[in-house]
């Protein structure tokens, strides 16, 4: 029985740190919220809810935060690019399983970026929140019964989602947190590059 590999996007697929920094400033220009966290040295050290706390939001405001982040993080959508290495190994891995993508972001987003390489995906499950995030993943399982599930992203957020979902959790160390904030979690499978990770999953493939 065939694997399903579920990626996250931002962070994952897609290079958008700085896009997505560049947008939050603006977003924290207009709320007048201290924006200094994100000039703080272990930025990457903090989880979205951490960094959330610091910001101090109310939390009435937080959703139009998050709408007008994403609103300018679309209008800046052309300088998002596909991480270097992670283009090659799509084709790659379609070949032996099923890829899928479970992202906040928005669906025109995301194929906009992917372009052609978006034919190696069965589906996109594109603008879900943290919880349906996981409302996602466990509707791929039920819809594509497979002998193992994984969910790949590059957060702390994304191991935890993989934990509540029930399916192995693999963090990759290209993306917003860091290799240290990633490594002192319990139960997840670091990766280094895109390289590896096709290679890891052909291995298990073989055994």
């Amino acid at each position: 029985m065939t694997k399903n590999l579920i990626f996250d996007f931002d962070g994952t697929i897609c290079d958008s740190y700085d896009v997505f920094k560049e947008s939050f400033l603006e977003v924290c220009k207009k709320y007048k919220l201290n924006a200094s966290v994100f000039d703080l040295e272990n930025v990457r050290e903090l989880s979205s809810e951490e960094i959330l706390k610091k910001l101090n939001v109310s939390w009435w405001k937080l959703p139009f935060i998050l709408k007008d982040g994403r609103s300018e993080m679309f209008k800046r959508r052309s300088e998002l690019r596909i991480f270097p290495g992670v283009e090659k190994i799509l084709p790659q891995l379609a070949k032996d399983f099923n890829l899928f993508i479970v992202t906040s972001n928005s669906h025109q987003i995301v194929t906009e970026v992917l372009n052609d390489q978006a034919k190696y995906f069965k589906e996109i499950h594109a603008g879900r929140g943290l919880t349906n995030k996981s409302k996602s993943i466990k509707k791929i399982k039920k819809n594509y019964p497979a002998h193992e599930n994984y969910y790949i992203g590059d957060e702390v957020r994304d191991v935890r989602c993989a934990h509540r979902s029930s399916v192995m959790a693999i963090a990759v160390t290209w993306g917003y947190n860091s290799i240290h904030r990633l490594q002192a979690l319990e139960n997840v499978a670091l990766i280094n590059n895109p390289a590896e990770l096709c290679t890891n999953f052909k291995n298990i493939k073989k055994s």
